[in-house]
């Protein structure tokens, strides 16, 4: 289990975060091709912590303490990215920015260094904008180049906030293929049909996506959704969450809530933070009404059931429950929802805390 940061830990973790985006590099100490790392001292999985720096003076300062012959390697933040963090994700190794072999050392994970680093390249992308009011765009024979949304189905825009950092994309060969500064007008008018289907649309009646229909199946999408959120802090997973519409479905919000379930007696605060994520997915999941109220009878079940856990107040997550169900009788004729996890969750704190 990891143990929550103290205040210092997140200043330099922040501080790390916004030293990478804005330099686009990283330092790290590599030996006989693997990059150095330290055991962990607040996992006790035994995956390590592999080591970066976002001054490179630093990484050479403590070259010689941590490998033989000592090599100081500079790490594109495309690179980073794109290849070590997925790859550390994937073995469970985590991050320490900017080490010092302080007794207070930062650590993050790889999926949630990569999802706040991206957080800082969009804050940094949309203060220059600001403050320029242009941007800089990749043309191709056709007009502005796109490419795959990293969202199954999209399609992305290039773009940049400044020349410099156009110039330098892998995705521009040579600085004369990014276009010039496009006024937000002139880019708008470059996009043609597009963003005139787009601006129209913005005086028509906007209309819900249709409500899912459950099925079982749908549980399967819950597996590789929980797979991405559960190695994140409670924050990154909010954060998440509330990018991306894939996941307001009634199986994650479903999901959640089990989590939830299964760890409020061993860590409350987590179980508290996903049981609230869960009854927020509900709320917002296109569905059918009366299922809606049936599954947020659930979830605001599961939250009560989290809350005491933690110590709180309760009964009125346990009334608002008994009212949803009421409210959604008929709404699942596939008797997908397990209507007696709503008794026993109630049974489980019938007990005075």
């Amino acid at each position: 289990m990891l143990i929550a940061p103290r205040i210092p830990e997140l200043a330099r973790r922040d501080r790390f975060i916004r030293r990478a985006v804005a330099q686009r590099v990283v330092h790290a100490v590599s030996e006989g091709g693997a990059l150095a790392r330290v055991a962990s001292r607040c996992s006790g999985t035994g995956a390590g912590v592999v080591l970066l720096w976002s001054a490179r003076r630093e990484a050479e300062r403590w070259s010689d303490v941590l490998a033989r012959p000592p090599r100081v390697t500079d790490l594109s933040l495309g690179a980073l990215m794109e290849h070590v963090l997925p790859a550390l994700a994937a073995d469970g190794v985590a991050i320490g920015p900017d080490w010092t072999s302080d007794t207070i050392e930062p650590e993050i994970g790889a999926h949630d260094l990569d999802g706040r680093l991206r957080l800082e390249m969009l804050d940094l992308f949309v203060l220059g904008f600001q403050q320029s009011g242009r941007v800089w765009i990749l043309e191709g024979p056709e007009g502005p180049a796109s490419m795959p949304g990293r969202i199954e189905g999209t399609v992305s825009l290039a773009c940049w906030s400044s020349a410099e950092l156009a110039a330098a994309s892998p995705a521009v060969s040579a600085p004369a293929d990014a276009g010039g500064p496009e006024p937000m007008e002139d880019l708008l008018a470059a996009l043609g049909p597009r963003v005139s289907g787009a601006l129209a649309s913005l005086s028509a009646p906007v209309e819900s996506p249709p409500p899912q229909v459950p099925t079982t199946a749908d549980r399967h999408r819950a597996d590789r959704l929980w797979a991405r959120l559960r190695p994140l802090s409670p924050a990154a997973r909010r954060a998440l969450v509330g990018e991306g519409e894939e996941f307001l479905t009634w199986e994650m919000a479903e999901r959640l809530s089990l989590e939830s379930e299964k760890i409020a007696d061993t860590r409350a605060e987590e179980a508290l933070a996903l049981a609230e994520l869960a009854d927020r997915i509900a709320e917002r999941a296109s569905l059918q009404p009366k299922f809606g109220s049936l599954l947020r009878s659930l979830t605001t079940a599961s939250l009560g059931h989290a809350r005491r856990s933690a110590g709180l107040p309760y009964a009125d997550a346990f009334r608002r429950s008994d009212e949803l169900w009421r409210s959604g009788a008929g709404g699942d004729p596939a008797e997908l929802l397990d209507g007696k996890r709503r008794i026993r969750l109630r049974s489980a704190v019938a007990a005075p805390p």
